[in-house]
């Protein structure tokens, strides 16, 4: 039987449409999993995290980001403080009440704000598997793309992503302006000591895989296995990409255990 969808109401009269997977077994933590920019709690990976959770018997929640899915407001308005704020609400309302621990884990956008709350919650995340995570992605990587003619305008960017055709998403100044803040990769150390996990694609045309190895790198945590696929592109969509996920899930719960 499918799990539907539910929705979280705010108090700003926004929504957050989510899922709270149940284990058969529960443990004392749970998987929070957060897509990508322009993706959904239906995208293939966010799927994919249904079907490993239920192999390996844990509680997943995932949700549709603001401006995403069946969640409130449009992609194109939002910046990063609203995607902060999701999640946020979601931790708070959702995940704290149960008293588990968090394993983190997201899909490029998602794989950011994954090391973002693993930063601030601390020892509340017990690990993160990030893929492709977006680190720093829109100072670093769209900002230098935009073009001299369109630096003053409202949007300044159509997004591009493993087609290689523009999307029609735009991503707009302000998104870029708010993003600064949570920026990291700027830093000498990150501060997370958790355990993590990161899969990258060497052949991924969205977010390079250097990014991951630079934080890799600067993270403090002294317990992190990159894994760097070669034929990998940003959405895992080629073959065997999705199996590399369930593996690398998997090698993190018995290391947990």
């Amino acid at each position: 039987m499918e799990n539907p969808s539910l929705k979280l109401n705010t108090n700003d009269g926004k929504y957050i449409s989510y899922k709270y997977i149940k284990a058969k077994s529960p443990k004392d933590y749970l998987i929070l999993y957060i897509h990508g920019y322009s993706d959904s709690m239906k995208e293939t990976k966010s799927m994919k995290m249904e079907e490993i959770c239920k192999k390996l018997d844990i509680d997943l929640v995932k949700l549709d980001l603001y401006g995403h899915g069946e969640s409130w407001g449009k992609l194109n308005d939002m910046t990063m403080d609203e995607w902060y704020n999701c999640c946020k609400i979601i931790i708070e309302k959702i995940i704290y009440p149960t008293n588990k621990k968090i394993i983190l884990s997201g899909s490029s956008l998602g794989g950011w704000l994954s090391y973002i709350f693993a930063q601030e919650l601390k020892d509340k995340v017990i690990g993160v598997v990030s893929v492709a995570g977006a680190i720093d992605f829109f100072t670093e990587v769209i900002e230098p793309l935009i073009k001299e003619e369109d630096k003053d305008k409202e949007f300044v960017y159509e997004m591009v992503y493993d087609s290689g055709i523009p999307s029609g998403d735009f991503v707009s100044r302000k998104l870029i302006e708010s993003t600064r803040k949570y920026n990291m990769l700027h830093k000498d150390k990150i501060d997370i000591k958790c355990p993590i996990r990161i899969i990258h694609g060497l052949i991924d045309p969205v977010v390079p895989y250097e990014t991951s190895i630079k934080f890799a790198k600067k993270v403090e945590s002294q317990n992190v296995k990159l894994y760097m696929e070669k034929y990998m592109n940003h959405d895992l969509t080629l073959k065997n990409n999705l199996d590399a996920l369930e593996k690398v899930f998997k090698e993190l719960i018995n290391d947990l255990n």
